[in-house]
Order: C-alpha cells, then sequence, then structure tokens
C-alpha cells in the first residue's frame, strides 16, 4: 500500500541524498570509465605523438561516445534505484514510506539523473579542455555549447523514458526485453531502411 501521507521538503532532501549516497561508488567508478576512453584515448594519442605540432579532434564523434556512455551510466543507476519494485520485501520497505507516489518517483528519478548528469558533464569539460588547448583542432565554442545542451535535454528524455518502463514492467527480464527491444529495435530498424533507401534512391 502506497503511504497517502508526504515527508517535509527537508527529510524529502535527506532522502534524496541517502539515495545519492548510495549510487556514488557506482558513479565515480563509471566516471573513471568514461574518462578512460574519453578524453583518455585523446589524451594518450598526443602524448604518444610529442613532435606532432597539430592535433585533429573529432569533437562531435567524441560527444556521440560521451552520450552512449552516459546512457549506459543512466540505465545502471535506473535499475539500481527501482530494484525495490521486482522485490517484494524491498518494495514493502518502501511503500511503507511517508511518501506519495509521485514523491516516491521523482526523488528516484532525480538521483539517477543528477548521477549520470554527474559523469557525463566531468567527461564532457575534460573534453572541452582538451579541445580548447592551442595546436588542437577541434569544434568551435557554439558547437562545445550546443552539443552539451543537446546531450543534456537527450538524458533527461531518456532518463523519465526508461523510468516509466521501470514501473510499468512485471520484472527484470521484461525490463530489461523492453529497454533493448524498443530502444535499440527502433535505431536499428530506421538505420537498416536508410541504408536500404541509400542504396535504391541515389540523390
Amino acid at each position: 500500500m502506497i503511504s497517502t501521507t508526504s515527508l517535509t521538503k527537508k527529510r524529502r532532501a535527506k532522502f534524496l541524498l541517502l539515495s545519492l549516497s548510495k549510487q556514488t561508488p557506482l558513479c565515480l567508478l563509471s566516471m573513471a570509465f568514461m574518462l578512460l576512453i574519453s578524453p583518455g584515448l585523446i589524451v594518450n594519442s598526443i602524448v604518444s605523438s610529442p613532435y606532432q605540432t597539430e592535433y585533429y579532434i573529432d569533437f562531435g564523434g567524441q560527444s556521440i561516445l560521451i552520450f552512449i556512455m552516459s546512457l549506459f551510466v543512466m540505465l545502471s543507476l535506473i535499475s539500481l534505484n527501482f530494484g525495490f519494485l521486482f522485490s517484494k520485501k524491498s518494495g514493502d520497505v518502501f511503500h511503507a514510506l511517508p511518501l506519495t507516489r509521485n514523491e516516491l518517483y521523482l526523488i528516484r528519478v532525480s538521483a539517477s539523473f543528477i548521477g549520470a548528469f554527474f559523469a557525463m558533464t566531468v567527461s564532457y569539460l575534460c573534453l572541452a579542455g582538451i579541445n580548447a588547448l592551442p595546436g588542437v583542432k577541434g569544434a568551435h565554442t557554439d558547437m562545445v555549447i550546443s552539443c552539451y545542451v543537446s546531450m543534456l535535454l537527450g538524458l533527461l528524455l531518456c532518463t523519465v523514458y526508461t523510468s516509466i518502463f521501470a514501473i510499468i514492467s512485471g520484472g527484470k527480464f521484461d525490463f530489461a526485453f523492453s529497454l533493448f527491444a524498443i530502444n535499440l529495435g527502433i535505431p536499428i530498424l530506421i538505420s537498416i531502411l536508410i541504408g536500404e533507401y541509400r542504396n535504391i534512391a541515389y540523390g
């Protein structure tokens, strides 16, 4: 049974901080992995070529890579924060809290988004810092800002979208299957159709 009473603002903030503290190890581990990939690989290529005067960065490709890794962080955090839905014992504990449905949902979604947002922002700021170094040919400032805003909005939409799947699914298997079938199936189908149309219709 979901409680019809609500926590005070101070207690809701404490519950959010508690959720953030429990996911901190996973966030830090994910952020370290992201930094090793991007911009870690770029730093490695620059260090391995000390006599090269100019370096080119595929800023758009690196931004997409960071966004994809951020999505995996978000999926992991959604699974962590909404895992109580798939266990009766944990579900009874969370449902006994003096929180309404909306409050419980918003707190857990906010924790998942903040964790993925932090990892994405740190990795992206490091990439932007390398992009601004002298001798590096990458992207202009307007592209750096527009890419970050687009990634931020995309991460927010994906977090809300994924959390809804976590709630309406009946179990862990249903949740994983629906995510991969819809979130990956549709882009794969679109890419196949685009490839076929390119072979058929030239120009």
